[in-house]
């Protein structure tokens, strides 16, 4: 016959099972901090935007220029920037901190 071994259920976990307080302060902080650059630069967006997209397109125009000199990479340069903008447009869009869910 099989020896069967039971596991604790999430209802019957020990003390031990649970982070220590010094982690939860950590998450507590990192999430309060998130939080925090969250709502600035929810409050701050329509200029972050338009700085945001003058910027990427000054640089598209500068690589576009200087395409053909050798030893500048621009190109990376480029890249950098439309990725920072991209990704700035994704966290304000898409993230929602818990404190201000609906």
């Amino acid at each position: 016959m099989a020896k069967i071994i039971m596991f604790p259920s999430a209802n019957n976990r020990s003390v031990a099972g649970t982070p220590p307080v010094a982690v939860n302060l950590v998450l507590r902080f990192v999430n309060f901090f998130v939080a925090t650059v969250w709502v600035i630069t929810v409050l701050s967006w329509p200029t972050l935007r338009w700085i945001g997209a003058f910027t990427v397109t000054l640089q598209g125009f500068r690589m576009l220029m200087l395409f053909s000199d050798k030893g500048v990479f621009l190109d990376w340069i480029f890249i950098g920037y439309f990725s920072g903008y991209v990704a700035l447009h994704y966290f304000v869009a898409t993230y929602r901190p818990a404190k201000f869910s609906r």
